[in-house]
């Protein structure tokens, strides 16, 4: 179910009723915010016989971006790999030879509708695919000139890591993380009623597809070791985090603690620690360094908490 964002679907819904869209728009926020979604959803408004506008519709241009299969919406992502290390899905992930399909397709007039569309998940990735090359020359002089009623998305929870070049040649449409009303809502009908879900999507900083981690314990939950006062334990458990993605569901989960340890103390070192929390989150825009934010983020963490014990 898509949910929030109403000023952007306000936005696009006098775009597409006025058929007066730019020709490339970023689309940036945090992971699991419904960007993709979004993106979707307009490029269906743009396409649709009806005249529909995120709503549903049966007609046969929405069957066909339901099934993956209009022919003048182009979709292309991120790497997906089979769990035997397989690349899935080759023709449409985000390489040289795509972004060279991009370019030489985006001039042509659209096959069925009145738009061709493309989007591109993970948009960041442009960067270490194209830069500093002929596609990528190609690529940039195809956002600000591409074919007639061509619109491009490019999304990404990266803003800052798209090339300059290519942020000067689209529009950034910010979208901000989801209220727990809206996460609730989005997944009326997916997580049954009564579950843990509020405190998970107050866990997850506004990310849907966090929420649902965290529901399924798929990331390791530090603040149990917070809370009783077990630090080594919690450095253990922070040292064990991988990911970019494990760290910062961490922090995010810490960052509610913080929060309410502020309220009940009024301990301003705990509200400092919520600016540093989410200062975390933003470095990851910049490809910070994993291990260096871990040790951070564990010492710096202790040291506020340990001041109560």
């Amino acid at each position: 179910m898509f949910a929030g964002h109403e000023k952007q679907t306000e936005i696009f819904r006098r775009a597409v009723k006025s058929g007066r869209l730019m020709h490339a728009y970023i689309f940036s926020g945090i992971k699991g915010i419904g960007k993709r979604l979004f993106a979707v959803n307009t490029a269906k408004a743009l396409l649709c016989r009806e005249g529909s506008f995120f709503s549903p519709c049966g007609c046969p241009s929405c069957v066909q971006i339901d099934m993956g299969t209009h022919p003048d919406l182009h979709l292309y992502g991120e790497k997906e790999t089979s769990p035997d290390g397989k690349v899935l899905n080759e023709d449409k992930i985000i390489n040289i030879e795509n972004v060279r399909k991009i370019v030489e397709s985006a001039g042509m007039t659209p096959l069925e509708g009145q738009w061709k569309v493309y989007i591109i998940d993970g948009a960041h990735q442009l960067a270490d695919t194209a830069q500093g090359g002929p596609a990528a020359n190609a690529l940039l002089k195809t956002l600000e000139e591409p074919g007639e009623n061509t619109v491009f998305f490019l999304i990404t929870d990266k803003y800052e890591a798209i090339l300059p070049t290519i942020r000067s040649r689209a529009v950034n449409v910010k979208f901000s993380p989801l209220t727990i009303d809206q996460i609730r809502q989005a997944l009326s009908g997916i997580v049954p009623e009564g579950s843990f879900i509020d405190r998970a999507a107050l866990m997850s900083g506004g990310s849907v597809s966090r929420t649902l981690d965290i529901l399924n314990e798929k990331f390791t939950d530090v603040t149990p070791y917070l809370k009783d006062g077990d630090f080594v334990k919690f450095a253990a458990a922070v040292q064990k985090l991988k990911t970019q993605e494990e760290i910062s569901m961490a922090v995010s989960s810490v960052y509610p603690e913080a929060l309410e340890a502020f309220k009940k103390t009024g301990r301003y070192s705990y509200c400092l620690l919520g600016y540093y929390l989410l200062d975390i989150l933003r470095r990851f825009n910049y490809n910070a360094n994993v291990d260096l934010i871990k040790a951070d983020f564990s010492s710096k963490v202790i040291e506020v908490f340990s001041e109560a014990v």
